[in-house]
């Protein structure tokens, strides 16, 4: 019965997304009050995100119903499917006006704060649903407080909401004396997201083994999620409410909402498990690799046009010719320093696999994409050694009756003492 409740949480976010479609249906599809929103790309990869933590959260509270995470990723995507619910109740010129939209245009600025100490949280329990110590409820506290801070400086900010900036803050009591500068609530936000990546790397320090290759698949997809939750967070502060760019930030910000939970839920269920070594180093690789040459096309184009400027007085197509030679030129060298540097780098050793226990140890050597490294570590822990010798042994024991146990009993009887 309690696995079923992740089927129903699912249904709860499949319906409010529902709500959110044909609200913003019924208001033809205009654009929104949201930050940034200039057309329907922020609302969509909302869309998208929430599905993903739903789905990821629906399966994980059916396969492993007593971790937490699953039920913690659940209540975060309740959370966003509330928040698409107020977005698309802003849709529209006359909902701007509207006593209802502008009630939850509040309630989903209310929100965010509330989502955000959600993601932070699954940094202080991941992977097994539990702190790391008693100590670390006291962390997860302050990093509570700092969130519901926020939250109360929205909630008594006078004039603009900060997620919806053409609407006003509705509530009587918001004045100018209770109210705060943004950068405040942005910098407690931030605060509170730095204490929830301190407990998860202290607990990637502590761990080996499954534990810390789990922790792995979370890093990799919360270091996506952290950046352009960042880069939002900034971006208020910087740029006006219809940027292009704020709104390239914010819909990468949706769309990456869903990328940490399908890597917790891969590492919680060990699937492919091991990949993640492989996942980062090319990840590492192409994204680096990306970075430099769009600089040094950048910088070539720029150069060779300003000399031949120099020179004849005009531009030539030489130049793209020159630049597209010195791309070519370095593109495999630079690749194969960049997988080296990876390889020394990000990729773990031996030494961290198959160290948490015989379970561990066995599951890690079924898994497809095992190395000679880890096998090596695996024949050289004693541990390891007991299981296999546990395993042969009730193997043997089960087959006493057979002709193959009787061999073995005769044999043993025969070694010398």
């Amino acid at each position: 019965m309690i696995s079923q409740l992740g089927a129903i949480g699912w249904l709860a976010v499949f319906a409010l997304e529902l709500v959110a479609l044909v609200t913003w249906g019924r208001a033809g599809f205009e654009t929104p009050a949201y930050v940034f929103m200039r057309g329907p790309a922020i609302l969509v990869a909302l869309f998208i995100g929430t599905t993903l933590q739903s789905t990821a959260g629906a399966i994980l509270i059916r396969r492993r119903p007593e971790n937490r995470v699953g039920w913690w990723i659940m209540a975060f995507a309740l959370v966003m499917g509330l928040s698409t619910v107020a977005i698309a109740a802003t849709a529209g010129d006359a909902a701007r006006d509207n006593e209802t939209a502008r009630w939850l245009a509040w309630t989903g600025g209310m929100l965010f704060p509330g989502a955000s100490l959600l993601a932070f949280t699954l940094a202080f329990v991941f992977p097994d649903g539990r702190l790391i110590s008693r100590g670390w409820g006291s962390a997860l506290a302050l990093a509570a407080a700092a969130c519901i801070v926020a939250a109360a400086m929205l909630l008594l900010r006078p004039g603009p909401l900060l997620l919806f900036p053409s609407i006003d803050n509705p509530l009587p009591m918001a004045s100018a004396r209770a109210g705060s500068p943004i950068v405040a609530v942005v910098a407690l936000l931030i605060a509170a997201g730095a204490i929830g990546s301190v407990a998860l790397l202290w607990r990637y320090r502590a761990s080996t083994g499954t534990v810390r290759v789990q922790i792995r698949w979370y890093i990799a997809g919360g270091v996506l999620l952290a950046a352009t939750y960042g880069g939002q967070l900034v971006a208020m502060l910087v740029l006006e409410p219809l940027d292009p760019w704020g709104e390239l930030v914010t819909t990468l910000n949706c769309a990456m909402l869903g990328v940490p939970p399908v890597a917790m839920t891969i590492a919680i269920l060990r699937y492919r498990l091991y990949d993640i070594d492989q996942l980062i180093s090319r990840a590492f690789v192409y994204g680096a690799l990306t970075a430099v040459l769009a600089g040094i096309y950048t910088a070539s184009i720029r150069l060779f046009n300003a000399l031949f400027i120099e020179l004849t007085g005009q531009g030539s197509e030489a130049t793209l010719v020159i630049t597209t030679l010195l791309l070519a030129t370095t593109f495999t060298p630079m690749k194969s320093r960049l997988e080296a540097f990876a390889s020394r780098h990000l990729v773990s050793d031996a030494g961290t696999a198959g160290t948490d226990g015989q379970e561990g140890l066995l599951d890690g050597l079924a898994a497809p994409a095992i190395g000679i490294g880890r096998l090596d570590a695996y024949l050289g822990d004693p541990s390891f050694v007991a299981a296999i010798d546990a395993r042969v042994r009730a193997a043997l024991d089960s087959s006493a009756g057979s002709p193959v146990g009787a061999v073995s009993e005769e044999t043993a009887g025969e070694a010398p003492s």
